[in-house]
């Protein structure tokens, strides 16, 4: 490279000459321009100024022309430090040179990708492209040309090459089937397992049409779903059954969607998966359940542990406990007394060890009611031969032990007569026939008929005389038992002969059930029967016993509850709207009086004029308070308050509550002290916590002394709790009034005084302290002062604490840019107190409408950049007129504030999910109010509002 010009454009374009290498030669093609200039079809000055990277080099590699815009695509400083270099000592693959130079026939033109070594030792990717200049020889003389920088677009090809590489190799080795289709359903594509799968062969599927691999009870519904596809459900899930070529069949799980092209579908990619076995295995699972819960005895499992792993529907009517009730709980929870367990755990201690228990057993029903049960418990083994749980069968046989006392009681009795009688038989026999007599005249009086039927020849053998005051029908008239069975209400016979078949069937020694029985008058009555097979030696049906219950006041007794239930549904649900709209009602007044009064406040006033304010700022926040307190009391009691249990930061709690009440507490020269420390949790609502500790400290404010002092303390009580105190240096209370002072509306003597209160929130605060799960109280002495406390439980840390406030919602504006604000509401003194709010801001321009539809129609025509909208409104509910404004294109992203007395919070969250930006409530605070409107405009926060 020695005695080359500095690299650059010339002062002056000269005629091309020959480079050194090459001997003189003229170039063909005509003038190329200077060798050592810049390229001959670009102006020197003007190349230099390009973004595009421009050279020209020698055979040999000598740089001729660089000019700045390859020097930094070469990571060099300058155009002139590649003088220096030979330009093929760039190359990473030194053989990529040949690609420049060939035989004339070549073509002067050229185009080839070279990867490059920078400056700095990193490489990238480059595309040449420019032409050879050659003399009339054919030999080159120089090369001239653009180089750009293409590494970001070779390393997406290698990219996509591996892509496809991975993604050919996942269709090749993938279990499921995997397909394309065309809009017409034949199948363009599919990889060998879905051609295994399906038993076609290997390359044999494309151009099958779907619906013929399709069972054709399946086809319709296929088609429908096709079809659903191509309107617009671009992914469709669902099952069908598959046919093989070879007529065995398959279920398959297929998942498809449609693909695209230039916004228009072009055919479907989807996967199916055989899910023949697992079909079986539900089936298999299904029937077995059914087979459990169809047997007659209650049947348990349990674990090693002793808890249960499986509770039949027959245990379930046994023990009346549902199985959800039951499993993973110990099995001994459910006999009822010491020994009753004691005998368990021997029993438990015989079948772990292999053997099989049978025998009676007490229990206990779930409503109380003891019972015996026959009971068969097993092991249940492992493949080993190992215990791996228990299994049990029970049966209640409480009656029939019951029916063994009364008939060995009435043996003996018999006994002793028959004893005491054998001196003379007319006596006897005048005494049974007493007996018959009385034991008929006591089935006659029975709420219960009796009867007796001849299963093999269908007669109904005995049928007591009370059938026919309990039915209406003589039991002479009837003769058979088809006769007995055909007066059961219609809508009943079938399921009444069913059971007895089956019991008959399953060999059962007797069956319960429950039916109606249309009596003669046309009263419909409900009869419970209780019935006991007889079967032969070989087990044939015999005979059946029964006595049938009439349970008709029972079942009425059932019905008054479930429409009494209604009742006091309705009368709840009134409840709930009652509180709703004495809340609007009570604070829609008040809105106007508070609003006003705020602007009063903020207007220029004399010290008498400011003082009346005051009074009335002072009375109308103390009905509020009022009105608040009744309603969150009526909220309380109603079981509608709810509380949202959580570890709550006590020291930020009382840190918040301080920080609120000490410019009060300055005004009125007392000191407020926070005496807690900053890591104890305690388990409450912080929200709810934060209402009582407010009530707490301000109480200790209000009625304490000039000078006087107010600490709060939190300490370790006992099992586990924190009581948080709350003392202070005021007049102290009277130990035996201390009782009072929870109840609602008593102040103990404070009316007289200049301390507002309503007498409501000691009441409120000991609800809400007993809603979550604390206890409250007071100790007091007069003349010492008083300490207020609050136990609630110790929580531990949470693992990932987040912030509970979100952020409202309002569009960040211009600054200082005009807003206009559409007030949606139809009280005029609520629209005047906006309309006074807004003169405070003179950039805002306010629209009103007093209906819901106008308010809609100025919504689309004006777009404002905030709504205020009420809730109750002439025509149209506000919930309906939020839900019509998200729902038009025009209006969708538009912030809309709810202004409502409504306070209920069910109303207050459901509007918040629905997107509202923010939910004032009446009165309206009107700095609140201002503070949104100022965020939407995007200006700061004015002193004056």
């Amino acid at each position: 490279m020695d005695g080359c010009r500095p690299l650059g454009p010339p002062q002056a374009t000269r005629a091309a000459g020959p480079p050194a290498e090459s001997g003189a030669a003229t170039p063909r093609g005509g003038t190329h321009g200077s060798p050592e200039g810049g390229p001959g079809w670009i102006h020197p000055v003007r190349a230099d100024t390009l973004p595009i990277a421009l050279y020209r080099t020698t055979p040999a590699g000598r740089i001729l022309y660089a000019n700045p815009a390859l020097a930094r695509l070469l990571g060099f400083t300058d155009a002139s430090a590649l003088a220096r270099i030979n330009v093929f000592d760039l190359y990473v693959d030194p053989t990529a040179r040949r690609a420049f130079l060939g035989p004339p026939e070549v073509g002067d033109a050229f185009q080839h990708l070279v990867e490059l070594r920078r400056a700095d030792g990193t490489t990238l990717w480059a595309e040449s492209t420019g032409r050879l200049i050659r003399d009339s020889s054919g030999a080159v003389l120089y090369l001239e040309g653009i180089l750009q920088d293409v590494t970001d677009r070779v390393g997406a090809e290698q990219a996509l090459r591996t892509s496809e590489e991975r993604v050919r190799e996942l269709l090749e080795h993938a279990s499921d089937v995997i397909y394309s289709l065309d809009l017409e359903g034949r199948i363009t594509a599919i990889n060998p397992a879905g051609e295994r799968l399906l038993g076609l062969p290997a390359g044999g599927a494309v151009g099958v049409r779907i619906w013929d691999l399709v069972a054709s009870t399946h086809r319709a519904e296929m088609a429908v779903a096709f079809a659903r596809k191509l309107d617009g459900a671009d992914q469709t899930t669902y099952e069908v059954e598959g046919v093989r070529p070879d007529g065995t069949r398959l279920a398959l799980e297929v998942t498809s969607r449609l693909v695209y092209r230039d916004g228009q579908p072009v055919g479907i990619h989807g996967f199916a998966r055989d899910v023949t076995q697992r079909r079986q295995a539900e089936a298999q699972i299904r029937f077995q359940a059914r087979l459990l819960d169809a047997v007659g005895q209650a049947l348990t499992a349990t674990d090693l542990q002793g808890r249960f792993t499986y509770w039949n529907r027959q245990a379930e009517r046994l023990f009346g406990w549902t199985a959800e009730e039951v499993l993973g709980k110990v099995a001994l929870d459910i006999t009822p007394a010491a020994a009753a367990r004691a005998r368990g755990a021997e029993i438990r201690r015989r079948v772990l060890a292999g053997e099989t228990w049978s025998g009676e057993f007490p229990f206990r029903h779930r409503d109380g009611g003891e019972f015996t049960a026959l009971v068969t418990v097993s092991p249940v083994l492992d493949d080993a031969g190992g215990v791996v749980g228990l299994i049990g069968a029970a049966g209640d046989i409480s009656k029939l032990k019951a029916a063994e006392a009364e008939v060995r009681r009435l043996n003996a009795d018999l006994e002793q007569r028959v004893a005491e009688r054998t001196r003379a038989l007319v006596d006897r026999e005048r005494e049974l026939a007493e007996a018959k007599g009385f034991l008929e005249r006591l089935i006659a009086a029975s709420p219960g008929v009796i009867f007796r039927g001849d299963l093999r020849t269908g007669a109904l053998a005995y049928v007591s005389d009370n059938i026919e005051w309990m039915t209406g029908y003589a039991g002479r008239s009837l003769g058979a038992l088809e006769n007995l069975w055909a007066l059961v209400h219609p809508d009943d016979q079938q399921g009444v002969r069913a059971h007895i078949e089956r019991a008959m069937a399953a060999r059962e020694p007797a069956v319960e059930l429950e039916y109606r029985f249309p009596h003669r008058d046309g009263t419909l009555r409900w009869f419970y029967l209780v019935a006991r097979l007889e079967y032969d030696a070989a087990g044939a049906p015999v005979s059946i016993v029964g006595h049938a219950l009439d349970i008709t006041s029972r079942k009425e007794a059932e019905e008054a509850l479930r429409l009494a239930k209604q009742e006091a549904d309705a009368a709840n649900q009134a409840k709930n709207e009652f509180l709703s709209r004495i809340s609007h009602e009570l604070r829609t007044p008040l809105n106007a009086v508070l609003g006003f009064g705020q602007l009063l406040e903020m207007d220029e006033l004399g010290e008498e004029q400011r003082a009346s304010v005051g009074h009335i700022m002072r009375a109308g926040r103390h009905l509020l308070e009022l009105i608040d307190e009744v309603l969150d009391i009526s909220r309380i009691e109603a079981g509608q308050f709810p509380v949202a249990l959580e570890p709550v930061l006590l020291y930020e709690v009382v840190r918040e509550t301080v920080d609120l009440v000490r410019p009060m507490a300055a005004e009125l020269g007392v000191h407020v002290e926070c005496l807690v420390a900053e890591d104890g949790y305690v388990l409450a609502d912080r929200k709810r916590l934060s209402q009582v500790l407010l009530n707490l400290v301000s109480n200790a404010v209000k009625y304490n002394q000039a000078g006087g002092s107010v600490w709060i303390t939190a300490v370790g009580a006992a099992e586990g709790r924190r009581r948080i105190q709350v003392a202070d240096t005021g007049p102290g209370i009277d130990p035996a009034m201390t009782h009072r002072l929870f109840r609602p509306f008593e102040r103990l003597g404070a009316g007289p005084t200049a301390v507002d209160g309503t007498g409501l929130g000691l009441a409120l605060s000991k609800r809400l302290v007993d809603a979550m799960g604390g206890a409250i109280g007071v100790d007091s002495r007069p003349g010492e002062g008083s300490s207020f406390w609050v136990e609630l439980p110790d929580a531990a840390p949470p693992l990932d604490r987040h912030g509970r406030a979100t952020r409202e919602r309002f569009p960040a504006g211009a600054s200082g840019a005009p807003l206009t604000v559409l007030y949606i509401e139809d009280n005029l003194p609520n629209l005047e107190l906006i309309e006074r709010v807004l003169a405070h801001r003179p950039a805002v321009r306010l629209i009103s409408a007093m209906q819901g539809q106008l308010g809609l129609d100025l919504a689309r025509e004006h777009r404002p950049g905030l709504i205020l909208l009420d809730l109750h409104l002439p025509d149209v509910p506000g919930e309906e007129v939020l839900r019509c404004l998200r729902a038009e294109p025009r209006t969708r992203g538009l912030p809309v504030v709810v202004i409502s007395a409504d306070v209920t919070p069910g109303q207050m969250d459901r509007m918040l999910g629905a997107g509202v930006a923010a939910y004032l409530t009446k009165p309206i605070d009107v700095r609140r109010l201002m503070e949104i409107i100022d965020a939407t405009a995007g200006v700061e926060a004015g002193c004056d509002a």
